[in-house]
């Protein structure tokens, strides 16, 4: 916005076009597009082949790219920077099931289980799906019904201590 009594400078003249950028100017397209292709090496007969075999429509699929879940070493990390991080110990005891290191896993889960109630209910469904892929380890057992008491649900932790009383008679 202009103020009054304040000066404004006239608009500058375009600058000169360089005889070289006029004479571009008025080639017609066909001799650029001439010009051009006389520039490109000759393909291979192997590159006109494959450029053959190629799809004629772009593909226009999005490549998701998937992030590497966190490590181990990763979890252990944060779980020393900060010990009361109980998702990094979460993933910790996942990353270990995963791998098969179960009771490496269980002590992280039984971490949990008695110090994190808003995670419990995460930690059942984790220990319910241990429980079923082994369901002879007794321990896996055990820590579900534990998980299934801090989770208040007071009727599957009694089945499932009845369950292990059964078979710790054998």
């Amino acid at each position: 916005m202009e103020e009054v009594g304040e000066e404004v400078a006239p608009p500058t003249p375009p600058e000169e076009v360089p005889d070289w950028l006029r004479e571009l100017k008025e080639l017609p397209e066909e001799v650029v597009e001439e010009a051009e292709w006389e520039k490109a090496p000759p393909l291979a007969e192997e590159e006109v082949e494959l450029a053959e075999a190629l799809p004629a429509q772009p593909i226009e699929e999005e490549v998701a790219i998937e992030e590497a879940p966190p490590t181990i070493e990763g979890h252990l990390a944060r779980l020393a920077a900060e010990p009361q991080d109980h998702q990094a110990r979460l993933g910790l005891a996942r990353a270990y099931l995963a791998q098969g290191e179960r009771d490496q896993a269980l002590t992280h889960y039984r971490t949990i289980i008695h110090s994190e109630a808003t995670l419990i209910g995460e930690v059942i469904e984790d220990l319910e799906a241990a429980a079923q892929e082994a369901p002879e380890h007794l321990p896996t057992q055990q820590l579900l019904g534990d998980a299934y008491m801090k989770g208040g649900r007071l009727q599957e932790a009694l089945e499932k201590y009845r369950w292990l009383r059964e078979r710790l008679k054998i």
